[in-house]
């Protein structure tokens, strides 16, 4: 898990905590150690961006498939279960996002 608080002395060069400055990821907080939305939203964005990718590309291998004259055997089985376990997946996603969020606030003091 990334680490949103600002140590500088490990970092003051990098740390946008003495001026409030924007750094590369977006707004920050008043102090400027938290970025919104938080580094692991980022990254949990990230993963559910790449799953709706991926699912995308099954979809339209399942398309094809069905679109053929003859039954599509197996593979077809193969791609609907991939697809399920993607969605799956994005369920999960969302909800360690969910709780990412609210932890963002908590660290605000919003919550």
């Amino acid at each position: 898990m990334p680490k949103e608080n600002c140590d500088q002395e490990q970092h003051p060069e990098s740390c946008a905590c003495a001026d409030n400055k924007v750094n590369a990821q977006g707004a920050t907080t008043c102090g400027g150690s938290i970025t919104i939305p938080t580094l692991e939203e980022q990254h949990i964005l990230a993963q559910i961006r790449q799953l709706q990718e991926e699912a995308q590309r099954i979809k339209e291998a399942i398309r094809q498939l069905e679109s053929l004259p003859s039954p599509p055997g197996p593979h077809l089985t193969d791609l609907r279960d991939q697809l399920q376990l993607l969605r799956q997946r994005r369920t999960d996603l969302e909800d360690e996002r969910v709780r990412a969020a609210h932890e963002r606030m908590r660290l605000l003091g919003h919550a």
